[in-house]
């Protein structure tokens, strides 16, 4: 209502300038609503798109930092358990080779048992190693093999073929390859001509 008045106190009539300032004015208005309608929800849509792949980045990182993580731990604990094993069955091969060098081997072949260099170890060791054997071995054959070894009295079995077969289970466990074989001559050390006199 304010402005008629207006228009009749100047009494201005419309041109035909007008009436194009008009229809340009109309157009545009329909052109940018026409731009709003098709554009901004592509715009929305797209900004929304980006928005979720920012969090899905996020979360795929987040997966990925916990997988390495996992793999981390897993490849530590694997580690842990491999050098716990290994030092394991070192140490029984080498009880073994003390509890072998105390045989009377006079009774299972025509060795000189006085000839043979005594090797010693002590309780705590051999039960350390036992249980360092049954907590990091895969199976229980190595542990029962060690057992066998140390307790079966050596005319029961053939010390040598014994211990040849328990170096091939743990090769086996350790998973250095195919099984070896020595002669039975060569299975053993039983001294050397080169070691240190004893005082």
């Amino acid at each position: 209502m304010l402005g008629v008045p207006l228009l009749r106190k100047y009494d201005c009539k419309m041109t035909y300038f007008d009436y194009l300032i008009l229809f340009v004015l109309f157009l545009g208005s329909q052109l940018l609503s026409l731009i709003f309608k098709s554009y901004l929800p592509k715009f929305a849509e797209e900004k929304g798109k980006n928005l979720a792949t920012k969090q899905d980045i996020t979360g795929i990182t987040e997966q990925i930092e916990k997988v390495k993580s996992e793999i981390s731990q897993n490849k530590l604990r694997f580690d842990t358990k491999f050098r716990l094993k290994y030092d394991a069955c070192l140490k029984a091969l080498s009880i073994l080779d003390a509890n072998i060098s105390h045989y009377n081997f006079s009774t299972v072949s025509n060795l000189d048992s006085n000839s043979i260099d005594k090797q010693f170890s002590d309780i705590k060791t051999v039960r350390n190693c036992c249980n360092q054997l049954m907590i990091s071995c895969d199976n229980n054959n190595i542990p029962n093999a060690f057992r066998d070894l140390l307790m079966i009295p050596p005319e029961e079995q053939n010390k040598f073929v014994a211990l040849d077969e328990f170096r091939n289970l743990v090769r086996r466990e350790l998973g250095f390859g195919d099984e070896l074989s020595w002669s039975s001559e060569n299975t053993w050390i039983g001294g050397i001509s080169f070691h240190r006199p004893q005082k």
